[in-house]
C-alpha cells in the first residue's frame, strides 16, 4: 500500500525553520555609518519636500501657474531620490542579511516580503552599538518627525489644489454659459446661428495660456 505524505508534515529545510527565529545581528560599524549617511540623506530630501510642497501651497493661493508647474516638477525630484535612497536602505539590509545567514535563508530574508527587506531605519538603528546608537537613535527621531510634518502638509496641498480645481471649474462652465449668449452651456468655440437675418455669432475663448 502506497502512503502519500501530507505536504504539510513534509520535513522543512533548516532555513525556512529558522527564518523566523532569525534576527538583526548587531551592525558593523561600516554598517553603521552607511545607515548614518541613510538618515542624514533622507533628512535632506524630506526638508527639501517640505519647502516644496509649502511652496506649493503659496503658488495655489496666487493661482500661479508656472510656480505651481516647478513646485511639482522639484517635488518629482525630491520623490525620485528617495526612492534611490530607499534602494541603498535595502542593498544595506542585503549585505547585513548576506553576512549573517546561510545562503538559502538569506534569500528568503530578502525576497520581496520577506522579512529582511520590512526592517526599518529605526529598527537597524538599535543593532548599532553605543556610542553611534545613540547619536543615530536622535537622528532618526527628527526624521521621523519631518515626514509626519511632510504627510500632514502633503494633505493640505491636496485639499487646496482641490478647491483650487473645483473654483476653475466652476469660472469655466459661468463663462461658457456667459459666451454662448443662450444662457446654455456650450463648448468655448461653438457656433450660435440666429434665425432669417440674423447674425452668426462666434466666440472662442482660449483658457489655456
Amino acid at each position: 500500500m502506497t502512503t502519500t505524505m501530507n505536504p504539510q508534515n513534509q520535513q522543512r529545510s533548516p532555513e525556512t525553520m529558522n527564518a523566523g527565529s532569525w534576527s538583526v545581528p548587531t551592525l558593523q560599524q561600516a554598517h553603521a555609518a552607511e545607515l548614518a549617511r541613510l538618515i542624514k540623506a533622507m533628512h535632506e530630501q524630506q526638508t527639501e519636500q517640505l519647502a516644496l510642497v509649502r511652496e506649493h501651497r503659496a503658488a495655489i493661493a496666487k493661482a500661479d501657474n508656472k510656480a505651481m508647474a516647478q513646485c511639482t516638477q522639484g517635488q518629482k525630484v525630491c520623490a525620485q531620490k528617495l526612492a534611490e535612497i530607499e534602494a541603498r536602505r535595502l542593498n544595506l539590509v542585503r549585505v547585513i542579511v548576506q553576512g549573517s545567514a546561510p545562503v538559502r535563508l538569506a534569500a528568503a530574508l530578502t525576497a520581496p516580503g520577506g522579512a529582511a527587506v520590512k526592517l526599518t531605519l529605526s529598527q537597524l538603528v538599535e543593532k548599532c552599538s553605543e556610542p553611534a546608537r545613540t547619536e543615530l537613535r536622535k537622528n532618526a527621531e527628527a526624521l521621523r518627525a519631518l515626514a509626519a510634518t511632510v504627510a500632514r502638509e502633503q494633505s493640505i496641498l491636496s485639499s487646496a489644489a482641490r478647491s483650487l480645481l473645483s473654483h476653475m471649474n466652476g469660472l469655466m462652465e459661468r463663462l461658457s454659459r456667459a459666451v454662448s449668449h443662450t444662457g446654455t452651456y456650450r463648448r468655448p468655440g461653438t457656433a450660435v446661428m440666429g434665425g432669417h437675418g440674423a447674425s452668426v455669432v462666434m466666440s472662442s475663448v482660449d483658457l489655456t495660456s
